[in-house]
């Protein structure tokens, strides 16, 4: 049986395909209670996406890795998201659109 070898902290050769998107969300359904008005109209906001892909040195994607989002707004972090990548090596966060910068850092284990 073959040994699997672990990968370094550091990922060599990281190819990321951000893309950010401003989208509305519009349900047409009512609310029956406070907590599915509440959910609507978390929706309704503006929002982003910033997807990716993340690939290994050869060429082949890279599942697993760690992928962190932080959200600065006037150089103050302002919120973080966590996750890792699937097994094609994507990843995809839905972040709420404004000003501010967006910064992806992945971490291979």
């Amino acid at each position: 049986m073959r040994k699997k070898k672990r990968t370094s902290g550091k990922v060599l050769a990281v190819k990321l395909a951000c893309v950010a998107a401003l989208a509305g969300v519009l349900l047409g359904s009512a609310a029956p209670d406070a907590r599915a008005a509440d959910k609507k109209a978390k929706s309704e906001e503006p929002f982003g996406v910033i997807a990716g892909s993340v690939f290994r040195e050869t060429g082949f994607s890279f599942a697993g890795v760690e992928v962190v989002v932080v959200w600065e707004v006037d150089g103050k972090k302002k919120k973080e998201w966590k996750g890792r990548s699937d097994a094609r090596g994507e990843f995809a966060f839905r972040v709420p659109a404004g000003v501010g910068r967006y910064t992806v850092r992945v971490k291979a284990d």
